[in-house]
């Protein structure tokens, strides 16, 4: 993907930070739902069964994204200013966490993907085995499962879940909600060989429309899960971009706009005829739009 003049501010989160975010939602004690309303389904390891987003105001983007996409999102009980779940068309789909910590610093949101692991303590040996660190290892969080918070060798931070209710299943893809999971990082291929290292991806490389570089797909069990690519623009510290399918991305960059959100790299007939953008929340959070399938 080419970009636009303006740069994409995907800035470097100290790790601390999300873990504290992320703590902070547990420490007011809201009731944590599971990521699945049927207990027992089984757990498909590799994929991105979770997206949280930690920030400083759960109420402002609870709005944006509410009002965006159509979310359904419900503050805690217990403590609305620290925890929100999401539903989209009565399905989980997400988190929003508070932390304070950022309050006053150069930093903003981020949304954090959490793939589905079969043992959260043998994925953080895998993963500082090929030169990942772990900031938080086996955190037990009720109603949720076992976690841990780990960057990649080259910075890029993702969390691993084991999930004690069993993972969300494959629906095919939703309008308005999660399509894809991308790495843009500084070294494609070193990073792709660390997650199949790390997880047990295969890797398969193919031209994708809009990148100049080769595309890096990593399949679990067959299914492709996650996408790895030469960051786009130099300036981006390595960082997972997640995607959400939508039928207009010109119409919903627009939108995002007049909802207090930023167009990092607006839709263009030179990226993939207009289909595509990158777009952040009014705290911080950055993320895509693409309409599905792509264009040529």
């Amino acid at each position: 993907m080419r970009a636009t003049s303006r740069p994409v501010a995907l800035p470097v989160l100290p790790v601390l930070l999300l873990l504290l975010g992320i703590a902070a939602g547990c420490q007011q004690r809201p009731v944590v739902p599971p990521i699945v309303d049927q207990a027992g389904t089984p757990r498909l390891e590799g994929k991105v069964v979770w997206h949280d987003l930690v920030t400083t105001d759960v109420a402002k983007a609870s709005k944006f994204y509410s009002e965006l996409f159509g979310w359904q999102i419900t503050p805690s009980a217990d403590a609305p200013d620290k925890f929100a779940f999401i539903r989209h068309e009565g399905r989980p789909i997400g988190s929003i966490v508070s932390s304070d910590d950022l309050e006053g610093k150069e930093l903003a949101a981020r949304w954090i993907a959490s793939i589905s692991v079969a043992n959260v303590d043998g994925a953080v040996k895998a993963a500082a085995s090929g030169g990942g660190k772990a900031h938080i290892t086996s955190l037990e969080i009720p109603n949720r499962g076992t976690t841990a918070v780990l960057i990649d060798p080259q910075g890029a931070p993702f969390a691993v879940l084991a999930s004690s209710a069993g993972d969300p299943q494959d629906i095919g893809v939703v309008t308005n909600s999660w399509l894809w999971n991308e790495l843009w990082t500084k070294d494609a291929e070193k990073a792709a060989d660390y997650y199949a290292g790390a997880f047990g991806y295969t890797v398969e490389k193919r031209a994708m429309p809009g990148f100049t570089t080769q595309y890096h797909v990593l399949k679990a069990a067959g299914k492709e899960r996650l996408g790895v690519v030469q960051s786009p623009v130099a300036s981006v510290s390595p960082a997972w971009l997640p995607y959400i399918k939508v039928n207009n991305a010109v119409k919903m960059a627009d939108r995002a706009r007049q909802l207090g959100g930023q167009i990092y790299i607006a839709p263009s007939p030179t990226i993939r005829s207009n289909s595509v953008a990158i777009l952040a929340d009014p705290t911080g959070g950055v993320f895509a739009v693409q309409e599905w399938p792509v264009r040529k």
